[in-house]
Formats: structure tokens, C-alpha cells, sequence
């Protein structure tokens, strides 16, 4: 205990540490959350990613599967864009791939919002300031693949 207070201190050792949410667990939290929006009703999952086996992985390019496709998909217009398209990356540690990286640039060249949000805030936040309309969005001219929102004055 610090400072005769009956609170555990944080920085004693063997207390709990932090673990960051996995891409999967955020992009759960995600949807959990957007399932209270109803705006947010045909917000959706692409299920592209993952290791499928033989004739699984087959199957599913005979049906369109495509690498770099983004997770996520908003079809609503907003601010000029046709839709927003989100890759989802854990908090610590998510490498975009070069295919991720050709379609994000492309779906930005034909008029899409797309970007890469690290955990569940940071998709949370890019959702909520997308559905904004006093909202400009600015992409970063740099090595991070992250969003930028600036208010219009």
C-alpha cells in the first residue's frame, strides 16, 4: 500500500500487467459496439484473412477471396466518400502487408476512405468521426499508415 491508502499500488512488483487486446478480440469489441448503431447496420466483416487448408482455400478463391482486402466495410457515403474501409491491426505489433497496402491506395484512388486503426479505440474513434459531418479527414504523407481527423473551423 502507498501513502497509508487501502489501494494496491500499480507499480509494486507481481501487479497485473497490461496485455494489449489481439486484432481479433478489438474487431469483436468492434462490432459488439456498432451492433448498438443502428446507422452501423450493415457495417461488416470481409472475411479475407487467415490460413485455410486445401481444399477450403480453394474453394473460397474459386469465390472472389482476394489478399489485402480490408477487414471492415461501411457502405455509407460521407464527406465526399463513397464508403469506409477499415484494416484492423492489434494495438502492439500489426505489420501491414504489401498487398494491404496496394488496396488501400487503390480504394483511396476511387473515392473510399480506408485505414489502418490499431485496437478497438482507435477503429471506435475512425467510425465515430467518419459518421461526422463537420469532419475532414486527412491521410498522413509519411511512413505510418494511421488516420488523422482534423474539425473544420
Amino acid at each position: 500500500m502507498r501513502n497509508g491508502e487501502n489501494y494496491p499500488d500499480p507499480t509494486a512488483a507481481g501487479a497485473m500487467k497490461y496485455h494489449p487486446e489481439s486484432e481479433a478480440e478489438a474487431q469483436r469489441k468492434l462490432m459488439k459496439w456498432a451492433e448498438l448503431i443502428p446507422f452501423l447496420r450493415w457495417f461488416h466483416h470481409i472475411p479475407n484473412g487467415g490460413f485455410r487448408q486445401g481444399r477450403e482455400a480453394a474453394h473460397l478463391k474459386m469465390m472472389g477471396v482476394k489478399r489485402g482486402v480490408s477487414d471492415l466495410f461501411l457502405p455509407k457515403s460521407r464527406l465526399g466518400f463513397h464508403g469506409l474501409y477499415i484494416e484492423m491491426k492489434s494495438e502492439k505489433g500489426g505489420v501491414i502487408s504489401p498487398e494491404q497496402k496496394e488496396f488501400i491506395s487503390a480504394v483511396r484512388a476511387d473515392g473510399y476512405a480506408a485505414f489502418v486503426c490499431k485496437g478497438f479505440d482507435s477503429a471506435r474513434d475512425c467510425v465515430s468521426a467518419y459518421l461526422k459531418e463537420d469532419v475532414v479527414l486527412l491521410y498522413q504523407n509519411g511512413k505510418k499508415d494511421e488516420y488523422i481527423w482534423l474539425q473544420r473551423n
